[in-house]
């Protein structure tokens, strides 16, 4: 069994930086975390899968300037629960798209 690189208390799976609906440049997600949690919580490989996606999903909808969500089951959950998350798919609802839609063209302009 490999060793885990940093066995600590999981406090944050990734980070990113976030500015609302505005693309940001910055994310991180913390794979040591996530394979730490899986393998803590006897997380099976499907849901490991999933939870890596929604994880990416997540960060990368805050670096596109998606706000956080009251909804428990939306990815954008502000408290990303890693056992609920490991079960769902990742989807965009259609309200995050229409955000993503304005924040993509703002940044081309600002930038390119």
């Amino acid at each position: 069994m490999a060793k885990c690189a940093d066995t600590q208390p999981v406090d944050h799976l990734s980070i990113a930086s976030f500015k609302s609906r505005t693309v940001t440049d910055r994310s991180i997600i913390r794979i040591d975390q996530i394979l730490y949690a899986s393998y803590r919580d006897s997380l099976i490989l499907n849901q490991l899968s999933n939870l890596i996606a929604n994880t990416i999903a997540h960060k990368i909808r805050q670096t596109l300037g998606l706000d956080r969500s009251n909804l428990e089951t939306d990815v954008m959950h502000d408290g990303l629960d890693y056992t609920i998350h490991s079960l769902m798919h990742p989807s965009f609802p259609a309200e995050q798209i229409n955000t993503m839609n304005i924040a993509i063209p703002n940044y081309r302009k600002a930038n390119y």
